[in-house]
């Protein structure tokens, strides 16, 4: 399926380990959402999206996992609220801002 064939190369391709900073919320709703999401459609038989068999504790979830702990940093705040934004290399930016609303 072409579901399949998607799931497949982002297993395949797809890297955080990049240089970029990242918006926190859009990051987590768009790819981290994504790839959870994409994962559950795959990991489930009764769909049928999936010819090739999928291992559900890796593939997509390994990704997500990954992208996760990743962000994981900038929610550890003196405020509790989180940070906007983070590397995701190097985590949290010493000259982040703490202002949040």
């Amino acid at each position: 399926t072409e579901f399949e064939a998607r799931v497949w190369w982002v297993v395949e391709h797809l890297s955080f380990d990049v240089d970029e900073t990242v918006s926190l919320f859009e990051t987590t709703i768009r790819a981290l959402g994504g790839l959870l999401s994409a994962h559950l459609l795959a990991a489930d038989p009764q769909l049928r999206l999936m010819e090739a068999p999928y291992d559900p504790h890796g593939g997509l979830l390994l990704l997500a996992l990954d992208l996760a702990e990743r962000l994981l940093p900038a929610l550890d705040t003196p405020s509790g609220i989180p940070y906007g934004s983070i590397h995701l290399r190097d985590g949290v930016s010493p000259t982040e801002s703490t202002i949040t609303c």
